[in-house]
């Protein structure tokens, strides 16, 4: 009667195992529990089976795959209640951001010809939160009062109270903070602004550093690289300035703009977007040849455009342009200054 009863006990819990999650399913637990790029990911694996101490649990990943292998299982738990068994830990190392599939695969005694999948389970690795840096204007000259903004997902006091020190081409930015956001998602933060003014040319390193409140210290956040071109071009020794202004069929109106520093003898500019070049100008030596110096021009654009060199050694200008709506043509002029 005793053996009757066990053996109803045993299919009535079969039976709710079969039409419920099985209390004693495998489980996961990945330390940190979302984490984020850069972070090293430990899984730690219950499978209530047995697994033999000192048995190694392998990783091997295929592409978003995390195929976690263990072997020396002699067997997994059918009685109820189950025994206490203790749970098992695999390094997984650093992931890039992602959705990731672990799979725990089982190779015992009782299944012996193959590895069996005992269950899958899904990962995140949230993307690294670096501070970010705005620069606006995006692309300055040394003419352009330059303002930064920066988003550091840490928590920056109200005011940032910043503090500049410009020490060559390193420019130190130090605010008062508590801490950075260690969550996922992250809160939301509010930006916060720093004027810089204006720069000479030339290319720079900026360091956000937040005063440390616990230690004492202030600790760095984060390096942004940063360039400033030069607002006038002047070509041969500083001797040949060149300005150059546009304007649209609309009635805009604005300076030409290096977009990067001069040559010997060349500049490049840009009218609206940095990234989209219209005129060269250069000023060659032709003193040996024909006793004077040369200027040639190309443009790719039909803006209305007009160019301005100046010889500032003798005040002379040479000037030239483009008429709104007509493709610009070349600018070859072998007598532009006389040499003395």
């Amino acid at each position: 009667m005793k053996l009757a009863l066990y053996l109803l006990l045993l299919v009535s819990v079969a039976g709710a195992a079969g039409a419920f999650p099985h209390p004693y399913d495998a489980h996961l637990t990945i330390d940190p529990p979302i984490p984020w790029e850069g972070e090293a990911v430990r899984l730690t694996f219950q499978t209530w089976c047995t697994v033999r101490d000192g048995a190694p649990a392998v990783l091997v990943r295929q592409g978003n795959t995390l195929r976690v292998e263990v072997r020396h299982v002699d067997g997994c738990i059918t009685s109820w209640p189950p025994p206490q068994d203790d749970p098992f830990s695999v390094d997984a190392g650093l992931l890039p951001a992602g959705s990731y599939t672990v799979e725990l695969w089982l190779h015992g005694d009782d299944f012996p010809r193959a590895y069996r999948l005992e269950k899958s389970f899904p990962l995140t690795v949230a993307p690294a939160f670096e501070p970010q840096l705005l620069i606006d204007p995006p692309s300055p000259d040394s003419a352009q009062p330059i303002s930064l903004e920066f988003k550091t997902w840490c928590a920056v006091a109200d005011p940032a109270n910043p503090e500049v020190v410009k020490s060559g081409n390193l420019i130190r930015i130090t605010v008062d903070g508590s801490g950075c956001v260690f969550a996922y998602p992250p809160p939301q933060d509010e930006p916060f602004e720093v004027e810089l003014g204006r720069l000479e040319a030339g290319s720079y390193t900026i360091e956000l550093w937040r005063r440390g409140e616990a230690s004492g210290e202030d600790e760095l956040t984060a390096t942004f690289p940063a360039t400033v071109t030069a607002a006038i071009a002047r070509l041969r020794d500083g001797r040949f300035e060149l300005n150059a202004t546009w304007r649209t069929a609309a009635g805009e109106t604005g300076p030409a703009r290096l977009v990067q520093e001069t040559s010997e003898d060349s500049a490049l500019f840009y009218f609206f977007s940095r990234g989209n070049w219209e005129l060269m100008v250069k000023v060659l030596d032709g003193c040996a040849i024909n006793g004077h110096f040369w200027v040639f021009a190309a443009a790719s654009t039909d803006v209305e455009y007009d160019v301005t060199v100046t010889d500032l050694a003798t005040t002379r200008t040479f000037s030239f342009g483009n008429e709104a709506g007509v493709p610009a043509a070349a600018v070859g002029r072998i007598d532009a200054f006389p040499c003395q």
